[in-house]
């Protein structure tokens, strides 16, 4: 990419920085002065939604729970059986056949069960919230369903998981790591190469630009909750919390790894 185009990029990349900036502070702007008394009138408060949100959480959050995991199951595993066929017919040479048809299908099979995961724990957390205030002994009995089904999820992510990494090491012996280790992540991580290494700090200084990204958006957002009821404290002391830690995770790494290319 010449320079050229390198700059126009960065332009129109800052433009839209810009314009999305410019109509989150017309949303802001629009409740703050226009959208009060709209509110009032209608009797929207964070009550009221609150409470409609726990009548339908919790008489539906176990259908959720179950579309969620079926979904997560074609997904994955259809994209394993697309892999199995594929890998049939490849020669052992073709680059970017693997790459296409092998690679970046089996990583996406791996994402769609990690972003599972977490989807399954804030289900859980979810119907919880939403259960009508009772002894803790009717609130467990009211959530066996839930807690069945959160461990049926786990173990179908854990195995799908085991057999999605086993058909990687297939093709890549020198890969290290079983899945079922908590030392998984560390020996998995060592067992790549450089280029590898490359492209996972890539994405990983992507993904941290985007949650900082995230956070300053759901802060600007809990601004009106904060203004109109007096609500949204929580969510905001979160979204801060959560980009401090970043923040001084990655300036304390940053340090670190600057000492030590001195040495």
């Amino acid at each position: 990419m010449t320079n050229k185009k390198k700059k126009n990029n960065s332009i129109k990349a800052t433009i839209i920085f810009f314009a999305a900036c410019a109509a989150v502070g017309a949303i802001v702007g629009f409740l703050i002065g226009v959208g009060e008394d709209w509110f009032n009138n209608h009797a929207v408060t964070p009550q009221n939604v609150l409470e409609s949100v726990k009548s339908f959480g919790f008489q539906y959050t176990n259908l959720i729970f179950v579309s969620v995991i079926l979904c997560t199951a074609v997904l994955s595993l259809g994209l394993y059986f697309y892999v199995k066929h594929h890998w049939k017919n490849w020669d052992g040479e073709d680059e970017d056949f693997y790459t296409n048809k092998i690679d970046t299908p089996l990583s996406c099979a791996l994402s769609v069960l990690g972003v599972a995961n977490i989807i399954d724990i804030a289900i859980v957390g979810f119907f919880y919230f939403c259960m009508p205030e009772s002894s803790l002994d009717e609130r467990l009995k009211a959530g066996i369903v839930t807690d069945l089904l959160y461990g049926f999820a786990i173990l179908f992510h854990s195995t799908a998981q085991y057999v999605i990494i086993r058909l990687y090491k297939k093709n890549n012996p020198e890969k290290r790591g079983n899945v079922f280790s908590i030392t998984f992540e560390k020996d998995w991580h060592g067992s790549l190469d450089e280029l590898e290494k490359i492209q996972l700090y890539q994405a990983s200084y992507r993904a941290y630009k985007i949650t900082q990204y995230a956070c300053l958006i759901i802060m600007t957002l809990s601004l009106p909750l904060l203004i109109f009821w007096s609500e949204g404290l929580v969510c905001m002391l979160t979204a801060a919390l959560i980009m401090l830690i970043m923040t001084l995770a990655f300036s304390a790494q940053a340090l670190r790894q600057s000492n030590k290319n001195k040495k």
